[in-house]
């Protein structure tokens, strides 16, 4: 019930978030599929309240926390409709608004055409004069004209239908390293590079997306515009590194398990999954599309704890460790254990010796 209670909260601090950056949305004039894709993620978000909210009400048996439950529905629902009644407005003024300019009279048109086109023709007129009598002045101008080219060819293309694409779900992120850099990714890209929301929000946003050890990792930072660039910083100084990723998905194809009797469905998950983690490993760079990251992982699967953990200390700030590193570790390791042992040696003959003149 509390992690349902969570995901409810997130939900309503989304869409008042949103109702709050909705307002602001007439004075910066958003184009149409800004404002399309913001109402779509605004009702996937009404979507996944009532299904999390309805469960939280079945599981209510007490009549005032009942009324209490109720209510949280009627304050969300009460920001969303606010939000989405705000969004549609701004839809319906841009629909008005290229309506107007397409239904203009023909001649108005043509009379509009004929004087742009006088206009260009004069300011290329004037140019060329400029330019026999001063090239510095008719690249000021040249530029002059590309500028009003361009806010022309802004102002014309307003009106021209955008293409409106599905809206990117974020997948929540665990803690497994083998998924990080696809969470980082589409995170980054849909949510920690834009400047149209305040850093309160995106912790909010972030919060919601994260899951178990990572959920967890930043679990000490409150929510607040201050502390966003802390708790972002501390997921990607653990999640960050390519080591880490590279061996967790070099353990994931190792540990598949094997096929004792052949199906269509059992060759293609044995195939999917090893084709999926052969992909992350070249998206993580040329580096590790080659032997060493295989190598190591086999040998080290075959050390003891001890050195192994030799290892990893010996590692701990190099991304791409290599094959002929490991086994130069292991050569000196073998040569510091059989200094030891020799040492032990001579003392244990000290020892005796010791022990024997005593006994004469």
């Amino acid at each position: 019930m509390e992690k349902l209670i969570c995901k409810r909260n997130a939900l309503i601090a989304r869409v008042k978030a949103e109702l709050s950056v909705v307002k602001d949305l007439h004075l910066r004039k958003p184009s149409r599929s800004e404002v399309m894709d913001r109402l779509d993620q605004l009702k996937e978000t009404a979507v996944s309240f009532r299904a999390i909210q309805a469960e939280i009400e079945e599981n209510q048996q007490d009549p005032a926390a009942i009324a209490s439950v109720f209510n949280v529905r009627e304050d969300f629902f009460g920001a969303f409709y606010k939000a989405r009644d705000a969004l549609e407005d701004l839809i319906e003024e841009e629909q008005s608004t290229c309506s107007q300019r397409t239904n203009a009279e023909p001649d108005d048109w043509r009379e509009a055409m004929k004087l742009l086109m006088e206009t260009q023709r004069q300011m290329l007129l004037n140019q060329s004069t400029l330019f026999r009598t001063a090239g510095t002045s008719l690249a000021q101008n040249g530029g002059e004209l590309v500028d009003y080219a361009v806010r022309s060819g802004e102002q014309a293309s307003s009106c021209v239908p955008q293409v409106r694409l599905p809206a990117i779900n974020i997948p929540p992120f665990n803690g497994e390293r083998k998924n990080w850099m696809t969470f980082k990714d589409l995170y980054v890209s849909t949510i920690h590079n834009r400047k149209d929301i305040s850093d309160s929000l995106k912790m909010q946003y972030l919060f919601s997306y994260l899951e178990g050890d990572a959920k967890q990792l930043v679990n000490k930072f409150t929510i607040s515009s201050a502390n966003y660039a802390n708790a972002w910083d501390t997921l990607t100084g653990h999640y960050d590194k390519k080591r880490y990723t590279v061996f967790a998905l070099v353990r994931e194809f190792m540990d598949q398990p094997g096929i004792t009797q052949a199906s269509s469905q059992s060759l293609n998950k044995l195939a999917s999954t090893l084709d999926e983690v052969v992909q992350q490993l070249d998206t993580l760079g040329i580096e590790y599309q080659g032997r060493d990251p295989w190598l190591i992982y086999l040998t080290l699967e075959k050390l003891d704890n001890e050195t192994r953990a030799g290892w990893s200390e010996k590692v701990v700030d190099n991304e791409n460790p290599t094959f002929e590193e490991l086994m130069e570790f292991v050569k000196k390791r073998c040569e510091m254990l059989r200094d030891m042992l020799g040492m032990l040696e001579e003392s244990n003959r000290r020892s005796a010796k010791k022990r024997t003149i005593k006994s004469e």
